[in-house]
Protein backbone atom coordinates (compact mmCIF):
# COMPACT_ATOMS: atom_id res chain seq x y z
CA UNK A 1 0.00 0.00 0.00
CA UNK A 2 3.02 2.17 0.55
CA UNK A 3 3.58 2.05 -3.25
CA UNK A 4 0.28 3.65 -3.69
CA UNK A 5 0.71 7.71 -4.90
CA UNK A 6 -1.13 10.20 -2.20
CA UNK A 7 -3.05 12.17 -4.72
CA UNK A 8 -4.43 9.54 -6.79
CA UNK A 9 -4.36 6.32 -9.11
CA UNK A 10 -6.25 6.01 -12.69
CA UNK A 11 -8.08 2.76 -14.09
CA UNK A 12 -8.39 2.19 -17.82
CA UNK A 13 -11.38 0.91 -19.40
CA UNK A 14 -10.78 1.04 -22.60
CA UNK A 15 -7.98 2.98 -25.35
CA UNK A 16 -11.35 5.44 -25.84
CA UNK A 17 -12.53 6.26 -22.43
CA UNK A 18 -11.20 8.83 -20.15
CA UNK A 19 -9.16 6.88 -16.87
CA UNK A 20 -11.37 7.38 -13.82
CA UNK A 21 -9.11 9.04 -10.77
CA UNK A 22 -9.71 7.65 -7.20
CA UNK A 23 -7.53 9.19 -4.58
CA UNK A 24 -5.33 6.63 -2.24
CA UNK A 25 -8.18 6.33 0.46
CA UNK A 26 -10.47 5.60 -2.23
CA UNK A 27 -8.13 3.03 -3.77
CA UNK A 28 -7.78 0.93 -0.84
CA UNK A 29 -11.19 1.05 0.17
CA UNK A 30 -12.29 -0.69 -3.08
CA UNK A 31 -9.53 -2.93 -2.84
CA UNK A 32 -11.18 -4.01 0.39
CA UNK A 33 -14.18 -4.38 -1.01
CA UNK A 34 -13.05 -6.49 -3.68
CA UNK A 35 -11.39 -8.47 -1.11
CA UNK A 36 -14.85 -9.04 0.87
CA UNK A 37 -16.28 -9.77 -2.43
CA UNK A 38 -14.57 -12.95 -3.43
CA UNK A 39 -14.08 -14.24 0.03
CA UNK A 40 -14.15 -18.12 -0.65
CA UNK A 41 -13.38 -17.95 -4.24
CA UNK A 42 -10.63 -20.00 -6.00
CA UNK A 43 -8.32 -18.59 -8.65
CA UNK A 44 -7.65 -20.46 -12.42
CA UNK A 45 -5.26 -19.75 -14.81
CA UNK A 46 -6.44 -21.27 -18.09
CA UNK A 47 -5.28 -20.92 -22.07
CA UNK A 48 -1.69 -19.85 -20.96
CA UNK A 49 0.83 -18.75 -24.05
CA UNK A 50 4.43 -18.55 -23.73
CA UNK A 51 6.46 -16.77 -26.19
CA UNK A 52 10.23 -16.71 -26.91
CA UNK A 53 11.44 -13.04 -27.47
CA UNK A 54 15.40 -14.48 -27.91
CA UNK A 55 17.38 -17.01 -25.80
CA UNK A 56 17.31 -15.28 -22.67
CA UNK A 57 13.74 -13.66 -22.38
CA UNK A 58 9.94 -15.01 -22.56
CA UNK A 59 6.41 -13.17 -22.41
CA UNK A 60 4.01 -14.88 -20.86
CA UNK A 61 0.14 -14.60 -21.42
CA UNK A 62 -2.87 -16.22 -19.67
CA UNK A 63 -6.39 -15.97 -18.98
CA UNK A 64 -7.51 -15.87 -15.27
CA UNK A 65 -10.29 -16.40 -13.98
CA UNK A 66 -12.00 -15.65 -10.93
CA UNK A 67 -15.02 -18.61 -9.47
CA UNK A 68 -16.88 -18.55 -7.02
CA UNK A 69 -19.70 -21.28 -6.30
CA UNK A 70 -19.08 -22.75 -9.78
CA UNK A 71 -19.82 -19.57 -11.63
CA UNK A 72 -16.90 -17.08 -13.40
CA UNK A 73 -17.01 -13.85 -11.65
CA UNK A 74 -14.08 -12.23 -13.36
CA UNK A 75 -11.86 -12.99 -16.15
CA UNK A 76 -8.56 -11.36 -16.08
CA UNK A 77 -6.76 -11.20 -19.26
CA UNK A 78 -2.51 -11.17 -18.41
CA UNK A 79 0.51 -10.98 -19.41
Amino acid sequence: MERIAEDYVAFFKSGYEKPVFFTKDEAINGLKQSVKQFLGAEKKFENRVIRLRNKENAVVFYEQLIVKDEKVSARLFTI
